[in-house]
This record gives C-alpha cells, sequence and structure tokens, in this order.
C-alpha cells in the first residue's frame, strides 16, 4: 500500500459514500435529494477535510509541539488525521455559506436528514481507526481488549493486545445517538434532530474520552472532552430557546365521559 494511503483514510472515503447516500435517501421523501446536488457534496466535502485537517494542524502544533514531519501527512486525502469536531464545523460553515441553494426545508431540513448518514459514517470511520491502530483506549487485560477478537485478523498487531477498543465504543455510540435523537418530539422545529444529535454524541463522548490512551497529555481534560462540554452548552442552549419559542402544540382535551353525545 503506497505511503500516502492509510488503511483509516480508505474507510474515512467509505463513510463519506455511506453519509451522502444515506442522506440523500432521507432528503428524496420531500425533495429532489442530494445526488441531484454535485456541487454542494464537493463544498462539503471539501469543508469537512479542511476542518478535519485544520482540527488535529492546530491541536498538533500548539497542545502537543508536532514537527513537520508528523504533520506532512496531512497534505494526503488519504491518511490518517481528521477530527470529528472540526470537520464538523467545516460542514456547518459551508452549509451556512451556501445556504439559499440547500434543498427544501433548508440548513434545518438538511442537517436532519444528515443524522442516519453522520451515525454510520462515524461508525465506519472508528472502525478505520481500529484497523490502523490509533485512538485507542487504555491498556487493559480484558477480553473485550484489542486483539482478542482480531488477532486472526491481524497479527502483524502484536502491541495491541491489551488495549480498550474506544474508536469501537465511540462509533456504537454514534449509532445510538443517531438512534436516540430520533426518538425525541417530532414537532420539534426543523434542526432539532441533528441539534439532540450533537447533544447526545458530545454527551457520551465526554465519558468515553476517559478511556483513551494518551502518554504524555499533561492535562486533566482531553481537547474532546472540552469541546464535548462546549457543544452540550451551546446544543442546550439552543434547545432551551427553541422550547421557549416554540412551545408544543396544545393537546385537545379528551371529552368528559358525562358529556352529551
Amino acid at each position: 500500500m503506497p505511503a500516502w494511503v492509510q488503511p483509516y483514510g480508505l474507510f474515512q472515503a467509505a463513510a463519506v459514500i455511506v453519509c451522502v447516500l444515506l442522506t440523500h435517501r432521507a432528503l428524496v421523501r420531500s425533495d429532489a435529494g442530494l445526488l441531484e446536488r454535485p456541487g454542494l457534496i464537493l463544498a462539503v466535502l471539501i469543508g469537512a477535510a479542511l476542518g478535519g485537517r485544520l482540527h488535529v494542524l492546530l491541536e498538533g502544533v500548539f497542545l502537543r509541539g508536532l514537527g513537520w514531519n508528523e504533520l506532512k501527512p496531512l497534505l494526503h486525502p488519504l491518511t490518517g488525521g481528521s477530527a470529528f469536531f472540526g470537520a464538523m464545523s467545516g460542514v456547518l460553515l459551508v452549509l451556512f455559506l451556501w445556504r439559499r441553494h440547500l434543498p427544501t426545508g433548508g440548513l434545518g431540513g438538511l442537517s436532519d436528514a444528515a443524522v442516519v448518514g453522520a451515525g454510520w459514517g462515524i461508525f465506519i470511520g472508528r472502525i478505520g481507526c481500529l484497523r490502523q491502530g490509533c485512538c485507542l483506549g487504555n491498556p487493559i487485560a480484558m477480553p473485550n481488549a484489542i486483539g482478542s477478537a482480531l488477532r486472526g485478523l491481524l497479527p502483524d498487531w502484536p502491541g495491541l493486545w491489551a488495549f480498550q477498543p474506544l474508536p469501537m465504543w465511540l462509533g456504537l455510540w454514534a449509532l445510538a445517538s443517531a438512534y436516540l435523537s430520533g426518538r425525541m418530539r417530532r414537532a420539534q422545529p426543523p434542526g432539532s434532530r441533528f441539534l439532540f444529535f450533537v447533544g447526545f454524541f458530545s454527551l457520551g463522548r465526554f465519558f468515553l474520552e476517559f478511556l483513551r490512551w494518551d502518554p504524555g497529555w499533561g492535562f486533566p481534560l482531553k481537547v474532546a472532552q472540552i469541546e464535548s462540554l462546549l457543544l452540550i452548552l451551546v446544543v442546550g442552549a439552543i434547545l432551551y430557546r427553541r422550547g421557549a419559542t416554540h412551545p408544543p402544540p396544545a393537546t385537545r382535551p379528551a371529552a368528559s365521559r358525562l358529556s352529551p353525545s
């Protein structure tokens, strides 16, 4: 495999394809879909790539002190080095700038339609983390440690025998967050399901990040945990404001049994 292609990059490309197709399927129920807008798809992909790479670049330079040799792989699209929160910020910025040309429902409708695709995309991308051996959890001695299930498939991973499979938990939680967001009250205005998804995923990730093995990191909270807390506060404030300005519709009181028919 060429040096500019890594397993995570291939899984990330597959995750993008799945996310686009699932979002298109959700949109065709009310509009022309997403595949009819190749310009929008390309702009979103560029925003996600630049946002995710920029996030890793800033963290690597200012918080980890990485040099050019460690950051050079970020120039290749099929290598590791992307961050969910950075990619999501890039996508939202592109959609905001593109808001006049979005499908029916605008930014809120499109973001709601992308929730299921985003959940599966994160799950597939995290499987790529497992295959590449990054983002692992703390060393443990349990049956669910990396190696017990993948030892036969990945014999070249002898050093990963006893690490918590953190990427797997993050991927599964992304799917659970997509499901839970769909179970919320459907009377919410457009965009609420996406906000619930971000809130659920950020809440779970805050706690799951305590499992991450990150030697040399001297801060009590990791970058992803700080970002998760900020997102939880922002999402909570937006949902609270929406609840105040868009109260649920009043339910019609049931007729009394003693009332005349």
